[in-house]
């Protein structure tokens, strides 16, 4: 066989030219045209369903995660169904069969939440998670102000407010995440508690006693602008970073306030910070002191010995270094 090819090639110069000309010619043109992923999906489709209520793991379970996971379980073309609750979240995982649409998929899934939305407490909210996976993260990129005549703040308020609105609007873009600055709504919050007396220091309650709601706004807008506190120049403890750095993925910290620990919306900002506030505000939060600012946080301080405590606020005042 091979002898015969080589035959007719010998015999047919100017045909095995033409031919492998041509082939070259579809090769250029389809290394131009044909989509090609750098990082392939090869995962399932695959819907989630986010779902945020400041409880305990167990009444999430109970109240939030169960119903949505019941509930999916009927929808049509759906292979499994995976639930994880934690502090303040529950993550439902619809997962579908090989080759179903995507978009498909999510019109199913809104279908079945709609018919359960009215279980849920009241007070939860429930949405869906964006049309892409881990590996569709293509893209980082950081806002840096050269002049120095602009925050965190007026950076984070850019990015939320204006620039990713911009860049949803590419096509192919699901979502665009933003990590930084410290959220103008946590101080809000931490304000409105002082002048209702709900959070006591004297100094703080005084000053916030005649303020109106819009005074609030404007206060926590400027307080927002200034610079996020820097890592005490120290030596650091390296055994005590270790430990610390142990305990803040065992309580899974960074779940919450971001993996860069800025906060986000109505969670602020825990790291840089100095170690005497956090290890107060943590002790407070152990002992019910803050209860009514944020139950889940009371929960989780709750279950943490006082010495481990000390260790997290070690290692979140000195983080960065």
């Amino acid at each position: 066989m091979i002898d015969r090819i080589i035959d007719f090639s010998v015999r047919n110069k100017f045909l095995v030219l033409l031919l492998v000309g041509a082939a070259a010619l579809a090769g250029a043109r389809a290394l131009r045209e044909v989509p090609l992923d750098a990082i392939p999906d090869v995962g399932d489709t695959q819907v989630i369903v986010y779902s945020r209520w400041d409880r305990s793991p167990d009444l999430i379970e109970a109240q939030v995660t169960y119903p949505i996971v019941t509930a999916m379980l009927g929808a049509p073309r759906v292979k499994a169904v995976r639930g994880v609750s934690d502090f303040g979240y529950s993550f439902v995982y619809v997962i579908f069969e090989d080759g179903t649409d995507t978009y498909w998929a999510r019109t199913r899934t809104l279908e079945y939440l709609s018919g359960v939305t009215s279980r849920l407490p009241p007070d939860s909210r429930t949405e869906l998670g964006p049309d892409a996976t881990g590996v569709g993260w293509v893209f980082q990129y950081a806002l840096v102000d050269r002049s120095g005549r602009h925050s965190l703040a007026d950076l984070r308020s850019y990015q939320d407010w204006s620039l990713r609105y911009y860049l949803k609007a590419v096509p192919g873009v699901s979502e665009v995440a933003s990590l930084g600055g410290q959220p103008a709504d946590f101080l809000l919050i931490q304000l409105y508690q002082f002048r209702e007396k709900q959070r006591i220091a004297e100094p703080m309650n005084e000053l916030t006693k005649d303020f109106t709601d819009d005074d609030l706004r404007e206060f926590s807008n400027a307080l927002a602008q200034l610079p996020p506190p820097t890592a005490p120049e120290e030596p650091v403890d390296a055994a005590r970073m270790a430990r610390g750095q142990e305990l803040v993925g065992k309580h899974r910290c960074g779940f919450c306030h971001n993996p860069d620990f800025s906060g986000h919306d109505q969670i602020g900002r825990i790291a840089p910070q100095r170690e005497d506030y956090l290890l107060k505000a943590l002790t407070e939060y152990k002992s019910g002191e803050r209860s009514g600012y944020d139950p889940a946080m009371v929960e989780v301080a709750q279950e943490i010995p006082a010495p481990e405590l000390a260790e997290i606020a070690y290692y979140l005042a000195h983080w960065g270094r």
